[in-house]
C-alpha cells in the first residue's frame, strides 16, 4: 500500500509539473504576441514614412533601407506566429497530458481508498 501511495505521489508531482511547464509556454507566447503587436505597430510606422517619401526625390537610399526593415520584420512577423501556433499545440499537449494523469490519480485514490476501508 504505502508504494502504492507513493506513486499517487509521484503522479501528482507530474500533474503540478506539467502545469508548471504549461504556465511557462503561456508567458512565452504572451511575449511572442507582444511582438506581433509591436511589430505591427513598426510596420505601419514604416508605411507612414515610405509614403511620405513618395513626394521627395533623392531618398532612394533611405526607401531601401525602409523597405529592408519591412523584409525583415515580415520574417520575424512569420517566426513569431509559427511559435504561438507552436505553444498552442504544446499546451494542448500538457492539457491532455494533465487530464489523464488526473484521472488515472483519481482512479487510483478511489482503489486504494476501497481497499484501506
Amino acid at each position: 500500500m504505502a508504494s502504492e501511495i507513493r506513486g499517487l505521489l509521484e503522479q501528482v508531482r507530474n500533474i503540478q509539473l506539467l502545469e508548471t511547464q504549461k504556465k511557462e509556454i503561456q508567458r512565452k507566447q504572451g511575449v511572442d504576441a507582444s511582438r506581433v503587436k509591436k511589430i505591427f505597430e513598426n510596420q505601419e510606422r514604416l508605411r507612414e514614412n515610405i509614403r511620405s517619401m513618395e513626394k521627395v526625390s533623392g531618398t532612394s537610399r533611405l526607401l531601401e533601407r525602409y523597405m529592408n526593415d519591412m523584409d525583415k520584420e515580415e520574417s520575424d512577423l512569420i517566426e513569431t506566429r509559427k511559435r504561438i501556433e507552436e505553444a498552442e499545440e504544446s499546451i494542448a499537449g500538457k492539457d491532455k497530458e494533465s487530464e489523464n494523469l488526473v484521472l488515472q490519480v483519481t482512479m487510483k485514490a478511489k482503489q486504494i481508498k476501497k481497499n484501506c476501508c
